[in-house]
């Protein structure tokens, strides 16, 4: 089968559009497909960029870079034209004519109302991109997703059928137990490129309340916000980076009591199974992606939605509770063992890319 595979990022990047373009590309070299592959990690701006990082990396708009290269291409001689994140690929997908058109939905902030109290002025902003992402999501012969709740949001809201519509669970096939180091005090692990719907105040209020000694890592808030957010909470002990490579990543799982989730909005999380695949306990907001895992995983310490006070006294249930956290442990391993494995991925692409 000859694909026409498109992502913003792939190497550069360990977000969840970059461990999926490179499950997916690995995939496809197994299964002996032909790949050609639109990026944008070609352009200057990312020649600086030596290893994959986590953090904000959005020095170009992928839609009109990818449109621009794919006018240059005949889309008939490819037999699936495939987008990762469909939606910076919208404008591309929505001039092409082709029977096999697929792409891969990470999230979705405008099927929610993420934030109630936004103006007017970005609610209406946030209804333009809607019937934008409606318009692509229909043009697609088949679009994927990576939870069952996104599946069910997709067909509820657009009214995509149930039979265009997949999902499949996913992380970094890499990351492995690590050898822990000794750490001086309580720590608690964040990660969101977005740390604003990653719910980063939500956290932060949180540790304001608890009683004993702790140190919150947090990777995502750009440099240029480090010193407001340290005035803003004067009494935390805070790690802020605004992005960090794998093996950065790796030295900050070590030293990691706890990985929290406390994102308003959460199709997955690709964190919380890198989280479980390191043997490190997890708590979550009670939203909708977080819950379904929590629900099939047992690996997920819920809090009250949006609620520090309840997120703390978990934070501190997870401290005091060893059997508790031994426990949430042992389940996210055998959840891992079972779904986040090269064998069930490949399947599922199998499934995916099928017609």
């Amino acid at each position: 089968m000859r694909i026409l595979f498109s992502s913003s990022f792939i190497y550069k990047s360990q977000n969840g559009a970059a461990i999926f373009a490179q499950l997916f590309l690995r995939w496809a070299e197994k299964r002996n497909h032909e790949v050609d592959v639109l990026s944008i990690e070609d352009h200057p701006s990312f020649l600086s960029i030596e290893k994959p990082r986590y953090g904000p990396l959005f020095p170009l708009k992928l839609s009109s870079t990818i449109a621009r290269k794919i006018q240059t291409l005949d889309p008939t001689s490819y037999d699936v034209l495939y987008f990762n994140n469909i939606i910076e690929a919208s404008s591309s997908i929505r001039r092409i004519k082709h029977p096999h058109i697929m792409g891969f939905l990470h999230d979705s902030q405008y099927m929610n109302d993420v934030f109630p109290n936004v103006t007017w002025k970005r609610k209406a902003f946030r209804s333009i991109l809607k019937r934008i992402e409606k318009r692509t999501i229909n043009g697609l012969s088949k679009v994927h997703t990576n939870s069952q709740q996104m599946k069910d949001q997709i067909h509820r809201v657009y009214k995509k059928p149930l039979s265009t519509i997949d999902y499949c669970y996913f992380s970094s096939l890499d990351a492995g137990p690590l050898v822990r180091v000794q750490k001086e005090v309580f720590t608690i692990l964040f990660i969101k490129s977005n740390y604003v719907s990653g719910g980063l105040f939500t956290l932060l209020n949180a540790c304001t309340k608890l009683t004993f000694p702790h140190k919150i890592i947090v990777v995502g808030p750009p440099s240029s916000h480090h010193s407001k957010i340290k005035a803003d909470y004067p009494t935390l002990q805070l790690d802020l980076h605004d992005y960090a490579h794998r093996d950065e990543i790796n030295l900050l799982f070590a030293r990691t009591d706890v990985f929290i989730t406390p994102a308003f909005t959460e199709p997955m999380g690709i964190g919380n199974f890198e989280a479980m695949q390191r043997d490190i306990p997890v708590i979550g907001n009670d939203v909708e992606g977080v819950k379904e895992i929590a629900q099939h995983s047992n690996a997920i310490l819920l809090f009250e939605k949006n609620n520090s006070e309840d997120l703390a006294l978990k934070i501190a249930l997870l401290k005091n509770d060893q059997k508790l956290s031994r426990t949430l442990i042992q389940n996210g391993r055998n959840f891992i063992m079972e779904h986040i494995n090269e064998k069930i991925i490949f399947q599922h692409f199998d499934r995916m890319i099928s017609f």
